[in-house]
């Protein structure tokens, strides 16, 4: 039997949180009302025990899931300052990209010299001046469509078979004709006419 006079084992300090959760494991507690007084101070101790566990339990939580918020927080700066520097790079390095193709175009791939090969009959005067190129004109302004520049400078020209335009990086331009022979000559109403070996019409006098 427990003596009366005896002093009562000190209750440890306890926080509002400490309370309120020994309060709730009480009531949880469906046999503490049974119990007598010395049995309810030692249900009380582990009910203290038990409610300071799940306290530091739950706090360990909140510190975790404050420490991943920051980790998350801290991994999306990083994330986006990255992606940052790098679309910067990409619009920078393609800016740059575009300005020197730009100077290149306007300033370095200009035509300087036109030079005319193959030419027996006509001079390389008459040649440029039918592919339509001149001195300052730029490399990429002049067409290079050899079907359609053999069409023109035959149709004035008719001893021109085939004309070839060449661009020769940085700043000259090549034309290069091949021009037909007369094979065969006809007499047509007191005229002679030369022909080539398709029997096309070369010249007549």
């Amino acid at each position: 039997m427990t003596d009366k006079n005896e002093n009562p084992t000190p209750r440890p300090t306890l926080t509002k949180e400490e309370k309120q959760l020994l309060r709730r494991l009480r009531r949880e507690s469906g046999y503490y009302k049974k119990k007598n007084r010395d049995e309810r101070e030692k249900l009380d101790s582990e009910l203290i025990k038990l409610a300071r566990e799940s306290l530091e339990r739950k706090t360990q939580e909140k510190v975790f899931a404050k420490n991943v918020a920051v980790s998350a927080r801290h991994s999306a700066r990083v994330f986006f300052k990255a992606r940052w520097k790098l679309l910067t790079f990409v619009v920078t390095a393609s800016f740059v990209l575009l300005l020197a193709l730009y100077v290149l175009y306007a300033y370095v791939f200009v035509v300087d010299y036109v030079e005319v090969t193959g030419n027996v009959k006509y001079s390389a005067e008459e040649i440029v001046s039918v592919a339509g190129v001149s001195v300052g004109d730029r490399m990429y302004d002049v067409s290079a469509d050899n079907e359609d520049l053999t069409e023109r400078l035959a149709k004035l020209y008719p001893y021109i078979a085939e004309a070839k335009l060449t661009r020769a990086i940085p700043n000259r331009i090549v034309i290069e004709v091949t021009e037909e022979e007369a094979t065969f000559v006809s007499e047509i109403s007191g005229e002679y006419v030369l022909l080539s070996s398709e029997l096309r019409v070369l010249e007549i006098g």
